[in-house]
């Protein structure tokens, strides 16, 4: 962070240590260790050896005052791209480009077409012909001027480069798009099964525009059958194809405020493998028996022809439930029986100890000009929850099959927290009154229960964000391992095709066993060869999306609030450092208090009780405290919100 003060180091350790160097814009980084064990390392602007971000290198431990590893990068194992975006500055004896994230990083100048265009402040990106070495600056040509510094779509196009996310189609992908046909007339039916006697029907956000999965279901004397049909997206993305190339390489949707940026095309997301209403569709489709109390009685798979009765919106729903009306009687009994079984289906995870957050959400409604018309929290309903349940569902008993079947899968695994995360978590509840067995006896109901005893209260978003911390990240691998938060024993990615790579793998390996009960021997021995590393590139793909959508949100919200410098507003400290106070407004943005601007007193921090306290007055600031603050500043190119106390 800013303001450090700083200190001396030394070589410590001779452990040759790898990773990924992840550079802040104020010039500092930290190594993403390839083993995954420790914790990152930080690494000071001079001790970076020219590295520049997302560079692969070697580092050297160093030792000093502080308790957190810092180290200092000995070799540049392999450089990432030799593309990098920077600032274009004009000085009295130079000029040339500044590269993101380091100031003291200079990039001399070749002369290109673009360069007679570009103007004094100018993000753009450069193609470097020569790489830094010693003391000698890196060399390149502008290929691309993004725009001026500090609006929402020039930081959102460098976003989206840092972050690899691919946004344009390739001529290959777009020649095979062509062939795509409109709709399913003609098209081979003959071994699936005809559903299209189902009241089947899809539930989605008002603003959704593809529609990959449709539920319909039938109560019985015994309990249920529950049927959930997902867009067969393998029948039209053949594999090999520049589409599914293409789709590989993006790993999954990205989803902005103002723009989505699709996995597959347009003609494949948005229409023919989209569940429109009254329009036939293939699909994959989940047969699950359930008893009364919802339990799994059998379970069985299908290539399926279906045609949606209705496009409901979550909102649609929810009315039709209060109201407990809608015209279609058979379509209101559905939803019911939906409700009761979705219901039991919740329970039964609660009682498993399934880790249920409930963070608050916030949607971005924008202008016919993209700007932002309001932010507003969205709730979690009936309708979200019963689709929720229904999708968990259908994906543990995938992977089941697929698990006990010994099928090689992509299974969607999240292990049990431990090590110096879950140990920053105990140490930090301490302070609300709760405590933790130890660390091989955790299971995800401790949590719950945590989460259940903070319900409603003012320490519900700061506690719920803590231990979100202290989890590992879900991940994709070809061993499976359970699900620590879901409480699942059986996890496996098969009800978003359309969106994400991993579903339509599953859905690769399923129509094989559905048609011939067996995997090719071509297909095993790739997928048990290929399949662990399928899963750590996807995984890293997903990360990078994720990353891509919430500076999307945190850039427009901040694009929002810009124009309200010098209003009040109340929040919620999220956070307590020796440099200040991090504050969290009911809208998802997260600013500081910089100790500085804490001029009533001489402020001191207590690692140990996460608390900073005046010295002479004792006023404390600690997590979770209701606090009412001034907007200072907004700066959309530094990523950075400052809020004074009143």
């Amino acid at each position: 962070m800013r303001h450090k003060k700083s200190k001396e180091f030394k070589q410590h350790s001779k452990e040759i240590i790898t990773g990924k160097l992840d550079k802040h814009r104020s010039g500092f980084g930290f190594v993403i260790r390839d083993d995954g064990i420790k914790p990152d390392i930080y690494i000071r602007k001079e001790h970076q050896n020219t590295a520049m971000d997302n560079d692969h290198v070697e580092v050297e431990l160093l030792s000093g005052q502080s308790t957190k590893p810092n180290g200092r990068i000995k070799k540049i194992l392999k450089r990432n791209s030799s593309r990098v975006i920077g600032t274009y500055i004009v000085q009295k004896n130079w000029k040339g480009i500044v590269p993101l994230g380091s100031d003291a990083e200079r990039i001399n100048l070749i002369k290109s077409s673009l360069s007679s265009k570009v103007k004094t402040g100018d993000r753009v990106l450069v193609e470097l012909d020569k790489m830094p070495e010693g003391k000698r600056y890196a060399a390149g040509r502008i290929i691309e001027i993004l725009g001026k510094a500090g609006t929402y779509e020039t930081e959102i196009r460098i976003t989206l480069f840092r972050n690899n996310i691919r946004t344009e189609f390739k001529p290959g992908v777009q020649k095979e798009i062509k062939e795509i046909p409109e709709n399913i007339k003609g098209l081979d039916a003959e071994n699936r099964e005809d559903l299209r006697h189902l009241d089947c029907f899809t539930i989605d956000p008002d603003s959704a525009r593809d529609f990959d999965d449709a539920v319909s279901i039938q109560r019985t004397k015994t309990g249920y059958n529950l049927a959930v049909h997902i867009a067969d997206v393998a029948h039209f993305v053949q594999e090999g194809s520049a589409i599914d190339t293409e789709a590989f390489k993006r790993g999954t949707s990205t989803y902005l405020v103002d723009r989505v940026i699709p996995m597959l095309p347009e003609a494949i997301s948005n229409h023919i493998c989209s569940l429109k209403p009254d329009e036939d569709r293939f699909a994959m489709t989940a047969f699950i028996e359930m008893d009364e109390k919802g339990e799994v009685i059998k379970t069985r798979f299908a290539e399926s022809i279906i045609q949606s009765q209705r496009r409901f919106t979550y909102n649609e729903v929810d009315d039709i439930l209060e109201n407990r009306f809608y015209k279609d009687k058979k379509l209101y009994m559905d939803l019911k029986s939906m409700v009761e079984l979705a219901m039991k289906l919740k329970k039964k995870r609660q009682l498993k100890g399934c880790v249920d957050f409930e963070f608050p959400e916030f949607k971005i409604e924008l202008n016919k000009d993209g700007t932002v018309a309001e932010i507003k929290r969205e709730e979690r309903t009936i309708s979200h929850r019963l689709i929720e349940e229904f999708m968990i569902l259908t994906n543990e008993v995938v992977a089941e099959y697929m698990s006990k079947n010994k099928v090689p899968c992509l299974y969607r695994i999240h292990e049990s927290p431990a090590g110096e995360k879950l140990e920053a978590f105990r140490n930090f509840i301490k302070m609300f009154g709760f405590t933790l067995p130890e660390e091989e006896k955790i299971t995800s109901q401790h949590l719950q229960t945590i989460l259940d005893r903070i319900r409603k209260s003012k320490e519900e978003v700061v506690i719920s964000t803590m231990m979100l911390r202290s989890l590992k990240q879900a991940v994709y691998t070809d061993k499976n391992k359970g699900h620590f938060a879901l409480a699942s024993k059986y996890y496996a990615h098969f009800t978003s095709p359309i969106r994400r790579y991993p579903d339509l793998l599953v859905h690769r390996a399923l129509k094989e066993m559905i048609r011939k009960g067996k995997l090719s021997e071509n297909r095993k021995s790739r997928y048990e060869e290929n399949m662990g590393k399928w899963g750590e590139q996807l995984s890293e793909k997903e990360r990078s999306a994720s990353r891509a959508e919430m500076e999307s949100q945190e850039l427009k919200t901040m694009e929002y609030i810009q124009h309200r410098v010098g209003e009040e507003f109340t929040g919620i400290s999220s956070g307590v450092t020796s440099f200040g106070v991090f504050i969290e407004l009911d809208m998802g943005l997260e600013g500081l208090i910089h100790i500085r601007n804490l001029k009533d007193d001489h402020y001191v921090f207590y690692e140990d009780k996460m608390v900073l306290k005046g010295e002479r007055l004792g006023k404390e600031f600690t997590i979770g405290q209701e606090v009412r603050v001034k907007l200072d500043r907004v700066d959309l190119e530094k990523r950075e919100v400052d809020f004074l106390t009143v």
